[in-house]
């Protein structure tokens, strides 16, 4: 019963090991072209006290980049994510709130700060809401074609 342009995320309980993955990806005129995301366990989010590091995302004419969250608690969350330039200047920054148990997209984290072109820089993630739970990503997205590249979040 969902429809082929849903998004979202899914949460999944076992009794016995499993192995959970996803793939994101668009159809074009020779096949298609996409991204692959992981299953993410607990032990792999990020809670308040801690930053979260993305790197190597760019704006440019040829590439955008997207970030996004997975809220794996029980409460809205909020998120604040502060994109730098490739010699560290702060470019600005975007809170996000995500709710729970959900999945949220920023897409060009770039533009929606009012950075403009940014080669190789990077973003700073912080959950902002005690007792807040969640898994981060950037998608580098290669645009013609439209090809993303997957960029999971590393916890400092």
């Amino acid at each position: 019963g969902v429809s082929s342009d849903s998004s979202g995320a899914i949460q999944v309980i076992a009794d016995a090991p499993v192995v959970v993955t996803a793939r994101t990806y668009n159809v074009g005129d020779v096949g298609t072209f996409g991204q692959f995301l992981p299953g993410v366990e607990m032990r792999q989010t990020m809670t308040a006290g801690q930053t979260g590091v993305l790197s190597l995302l760019s704006s440019t004419d040829r590439f955008r980049t997207n970030v996004g969250f997975i809220n794996l608690g029980e409460q809205q969350v909020q998120v604040r994510v502060t994109v730098y330039n490739a010699s560290g200047q702060s470019l600005g920054s975007r809170n996000m709130a995500i709710p729970p148990g959900a999945w949220k997209q920023q897409n060009d984290i770039f533009g929606a700060v009012g950075a403009g072109m940014v080669a190789n820089g990077y973003a700073e993630v912080e959950v902002l809401t005690q007792g807040g739970t969640v898994w981060g990503y950037a998608s580098v997205v290669d645009d013609p074609p439209g090809d993303p590249t997957t960029v999971p979040i590393v916890i400092q």
